[in-house]
């Protein structure tokens, strides 16, 4: 029994050695730590180019919501609407919600 058991041991040992090294290889442990939810897992750059290209339109979001808001403003201004009762014109944000695209 105890040569089937070193066996065994010797087999599971090299097959759990190759997923602990994929999954060291595809999740970036670090970014994942830095979002403080514990459901969420951060995929490594280089892994997939479909991912890697999504992840580039996510982080440059901002930049382009911020580029239709100021779009959006002088609009308004430009038909005459006011964007608050007041007539004040300079808080105007837009949102992105990603069950219903950017508001």
């Amino acid at each position: 029994i105890v040569p089937v058991c070193a066996r065994l041991k010797a087999a599971c040992n090299t097959e759990l050695a190759d997923v602990a090294n994929m999954i060291i290889g595809v999740v970036d442990f670090e970014a994942s730590k830095r979002l403080k939810r514990e459901q969420h897992v951060c995929v490594r750059d280089n892994v997939h180019d479909e991912l890697d290209g999504l992840r580039k339109k996510y982080v440059s979001m901002e930049g382009m919501l911020t580029k239709v808001a100021v779009e959006e403003r002088a609009r308004l201004l430009q038909v005459g609407r006011p964007i608050a009762e007041d007539g004040a014109v300079d808080d105007l944000y837009v949102i992105y919600v990603p069950q219903y695209g950017a508001m």
